[in-house]
């Protein structure tokens, strides 16, 4: 009687590398981003990017719609907080569909149309670094103690200081 090789064995070598989490990311959430007409979710991703932090602060991008027949002429469906940040998006269209447009490289969107729900915005903390210890400070000391410009000096030692707290 003749064996089987597992099927893991007919795999080809290839497929039993280890990947980046990325690239199976990407390949997980692909039919989801082109559910909503995000491609390959790069407006989501960058969104804080794309459209500056005071923007992205009060929205989100929703979906976005194609034109029948023409794939550079799209709507961007963007969320946003409540009614009255509206006026605000609406007059800042101009420069939000530029620097989409800017992002992407070519005239992607062409519209906006506001929807108004709640948007779920993560942010991050950064947490201070720890203060450097007595012996680092002395030892930074003695290193700009030759220095005899003051402002210098004292931009050195800041420099300085801040390296140290982040190699800890």
């Amino acid at each position: 009687m003749q064996s089987e090789k597992p099927t893991y064995a007919k795999q080809s070598k290839r497929a039993l590398r280890m990947q980046a989490l990325a690239s199976s990311l990407t390949k997980a959430t692909k039919h989801i981003f082109n559910k909503r007409g995000f491609e390959n979710g790069a407006i989501i991703q960058n969104w804080r990017l794309i459209a500056g932090s005071s923007i992205a602060d009060i929205s989100q991008p929703e979906r976005i719609v194609h034109q029948k027949g023409h794939s550079n002429n799209a709507t961007l469906y963007l969320r946003i907080q409540n009614s009255a940040l509206s006026t605000e998006i609406q007059h800042l269209q101009p420069q939000i569909l530029d620097r989409i447009n800017t992002y992407f490289g070519f005239k992607a969107i062409t519209s906006l149309k506001l929807i108004h729900r709640p948007i779920t915005i993560i942010k991050t903390k950064n947490k201070p670094y720890p203060p450097i210890n007595k012996q680092e400070k002395k030892r930074l000391d003695s290193e700009l103690a030759n220095i005899k410009d003051d402002d210098l000096r004292y931009a050195l030692e800041k420099l300085g200081e801040a390296i140290l707290k982040r190699s800890k």
